[in-house]
């Protein structure tokens, strides 16, 4: 038999394949917050200062609370600011009615004599005043429209 020379030649061995890496999607870059600027604050106004509001005329009883306050607070022991206007005097903050005498009696020295008489005749309702503020009304009651100032 003939000899043939065949040569064979085999397909080219497959190249391999380059696919890229899958990368994950960039992340949109956001730019960090702006600090808005800062909002102009206008300067404070000052308000003025509301006269002491008075009970009745020539009264002026932020004046006559605070000589009361003073005075409570220096018969019981009790700070200013632990005295509340509407405050039961007896039963929160132990002033008896012998006691209630004595800061009525000191609070008359603080007063013109004519208001101070008037208020001696009324003790005794003055007296049941319960709160601060019920001896507040009381004693612009007594005084009717007097100033209370000396």
């Amino acid at each position: 038999m003939p000899v043939v020379n065949r040569t064979i030649v085999a397909p080219p061995a497959p190249q391999p394949v380059h696919q890229p890496i899958p990368q994950p999607a960039p992340t949109p870059v956001v730019p960090a917050p702006v600090p808005a600027p800062a909002a102009t604050v206008p300067a404070p106004v000052p308000t003025p200062t509301p006269a002491p509001t008075p009970t009745g005329p020539g009264i002026d009883r932020e004046a006559l609370t605070a000589t009361l306050v003073e005075l409570i607070s220096e018969r019981t022991g009790y700070p200013p600011e632990m005295l509340g206007a509407d405050q039961d005097l007896e039963a929160e903050l132990g002033v008896d009615s012998i006691k209630r005498v004595e800061i009525l009696g000191a609070l008359q020295s603080h007063l013109p004599d004519a208001i101070a008489q008037k208020l001696s005749d009324q003790m005794d309702a003055l007296t049941r005043a319960k709160s601060i503020n019920a001896a507040i009304a009381k004693v612009a009651e007594i005084a009717g429209g007097q100033s209370l100032g000396k």
